[in-house]
C-alpha cells in the first residue's frame, strides 16, 4: 500500500510539472547565460506554413541581411524543415530575397530551378535528379511548390531561383561538358571521357568510401579542362557561346575543387569554402541578389576556430549582411542513412536521439523555457556570455550517414552563429515515396 501511495503522489506531482502541451516544464536553472537568453528569447506565434504574420518578431532582425544561412544539426528532421518553409517564404515575400541556394550538387539541381522558374518537367523528376534524398520530402516538396507558383506571378526577372551550392555530385555538369567538346572539339573528348568515368566512380563511393588519391590522380587533366574552356571563352567573346562556356567553366570549376584543386591564391578549397565561393560568385554575378543558404549547422557558422566555411567567405566579403542561423532541438527522431559495411549508404531509417547531456548546448536551451524559440546572439553580452559564446560546448551534430551507437554529439562555438532556433522534440522528415525507392534501391545520397 505504501508503495502504491508513493506512486500515485509522484505521478500527480510529475503531472503537475507538464504544461498544457504536455512537455515538462523548464527548470529554470539559476545562470546567467540562461537568464540572458531567457530575456532575449522571441517565441514564434502558432501559424501555418504560409502565415508570414507569425515571423514578424524576426523582422528586424534579418531585415538588413544580404545573406541568411539557414543552418541545421541533422538533415533528416522534420520541425526544421516546416520552420525553414515559414522562413523562406517570410524572407521572400517580406524581405525580397530571391535566392535559395541549398547544399546539393550545383550542376544537378538546375532541373529543380528550370522547374521553379519556368515549369519546365516536373517537380518530381526534378528531385530524383538532383541526387540528395534528404530534400525529398514533403515539406520541402510544398516548399518548392510554394515557390513555383509564386513565381508564376511575377516577371521572369523577379523570379525567385533555387540553386546548388555543392561540389560532390556533377552528373549534370559532365554531360554538358562532353556534349560541347563532342560539337567543337572532338579530339579531347576520349580523354575528358576517361576522366569523367574516374569522377562518376567516386561520386557513386560519395560521401563515406570515395578515394581522395583517385581524384588527386585526374586533378591535372581537370585542371587543363578548365583552361581550356576558359580560353575558349575569350576566343568566343564576340559571340552567343559565352554564357553557355560561363557555365561549363562554373562546372569544371567544381570537379577541380572536388578533386583537391586550390583557390587563386594557392590555399586549399575544401567543400565547405567551396560552397561560401559558390554564394560570393552568385552576389557578383547578379545584381540585387539576396541569398538563402540552407546547408548543416558548420557550414553556415562562422568558423571561429580557423575552419573555413560558407559564413567564414561570406562575411569575408559581405560583413554583418550576413546573418547565419544555427538549429538545435532537444530530443526526438531524425531521418538517417547508416552505409553498410562496405560504406555504401542504405535505406532511410528512423534514429532516436535521446536528451543531451548536462551542461550541452540543447540541454541549456531545454531549460530557457518550455516553447519553441528564436534567439538573436549578436549583441547585449555580458562577461558571462561572451565567454560562454567563446568557449566550445557539446551540441547536437547528427549526420546523415549517421550510424546506431555513434555520438550525436560534438563540440561547437556558439557564438560563430548570430541566431538560433530551437524546438524540444524532433521528428523525423517524411520522406516521399520516391525517396524510399531510390534510397532502398542504392541511389542518391
Amino acid at each position: 500500500m505504501a508503495r502504491l501511495l508513493w506512486l500515485t503522489f509522484a505521478v500527480s506531482a510529475y503531472l503537475s510539472y507538464l504544461p498544457a502541451s504536455g512537455h515538462p516544464q523548464p527548470a529554470h536553472t539559476a545562470d546567467p547565460v540562461a537568464d540572458w537568453l531567457r530575456a532575449r528569447i522571441r517565441t514564434l506565434a502558432p501559424g501555418g506554413s504560409g502565415d508570414a504574420s507569425a515571423l514578424e518578431p524576426l523582422r528586424d532582425v534579418l531585415q538588413g541581411a544580404q545573406v541568411v544561412g539557414l543552418g541545421e544539426s541533422t538533415h533528416g528532421t522534420r520541425e526544421f524543415f516546416q520552420f525553414k518553409e515559414r522562413l523562406v517564404r517570410f524572407l521572400v515575400t517580406e524581405l525580397g530575397f530571391n535566392v535559395v541556394a541549398i547544399e546539393a550538387g550545383l550542376a544537378d539541381m538546375e532541373p529543380l530551378n528550370e522547374y521553379i522558374v519556368e515549369g519546365t518537367g516536373t517537380l518530381s523528376a526534378a528531385l530524383a535528379t538532383q541526387g540528395y534524398i534528404a530534400y525529398n520530402n514533403e515539406d520541402f516538396v510544398r516548399l518548392m511548390a510554394w515557390l513555383r507558383a509564386h513565381n508564376r506571378r511575377l516577371p521572369v526577372e523577379r523570379r525567385v531561383q533555387v540553386v546548388g551550392l555543392d561540389i560532390m555530385t556533377n552528373t549534370r555538369g559532365r554531360a554538358r561538358v562532353l556534349d560541347y567538346l563532342r560539337a567543337h572539339d572532338p579530339r579531347r573528348v576520349q580523354e575528358v571521357e576517361s576522366v569523367f568515368r574516374t569522377l562518376a566512380e567516386e561520386q557513386a563511393k560519395t560521401p563515406l568510401s570515395f578515394s581522395r588519391e583517385r581524384l588527386n590522380s585526374v586533378l591535372p587533366q581537370l585542371n587543363a579542362l578548365h583552361e581550356f574552356l576558359k580560353a575558349e571563352r575569350t576566343r568566343l567573346a564576340s559571340t552567343n557561346n559565352v554564357a553557355q562556356l560561363e557555365t561549363l567553366i562554373r562546372y569544371t570549376k567544381q570537379m577541380v575543387w572536388w578533386s583537391g584543386g586550390t583557390a587563386d591564391d594557392g590555399t586549399p578549397v575544401g567543400r565547405s569554402r567551396a560552397m561560401g565561393f559558390n554564394v560570393l560568385e552568385i552576389l557578383s554575378h547578379r545584381p540585387g541578389a539576396k541569398v538563402i543558404a540552407w546547408a548543416f549547422n558548420s557550414h553556415v557558422a562562422r568558423r571561429s576556430s580557423g575552419a573555413t566555411s560558407i559564413g567564414t567567405e561570406v562575411s569575408k566579403v559581405v560583413g554583418d549582411r550576413y546573418y547565419g542561423m544555427a538549429f538545435e532541438f532537444g530530443q526526438g527522431v531524425a531521418q538517417v542513412r547508416p552505409p553498410d559495411t562496405q560504406g555504401q549508404l542504405g535505406p532511410l531509417q528512423q534514429m532516436q536521439v535521446p536528451a543531451a547531456p548536462f551542461g550541452s548546448l540543447p540541454w541549456l536551451l531545454s531549460e530557457v523555457t518550455a516553447e519553441d524559440f528564436f534567439v538573436d546572439l549578436r549583441s547585449g553580452h555580458t562577461t558571462d556570455v561572451k565567454r560562454w559564446l567563446e568557449q566550445p560546448i557539446p551540441a547536437h551534430w547528427v549526420a546523415w550517414n549517421q550510424q546506431p551507437g555513434k555520438p550525436t554529439v560534438a563540440n561547437d562555438t556558439v557564438g560563430d552563429y548570430d541566431g538560433l532556433f530551437f524546438v524540444h522534440r524532433a521528428s523525423a522528415a517524411r520522406p516521399t515515396k520516391a525517396a524510399k525507392q531510390q534510397a532502398a534501391s542504392g541511389g542518391g545520397i
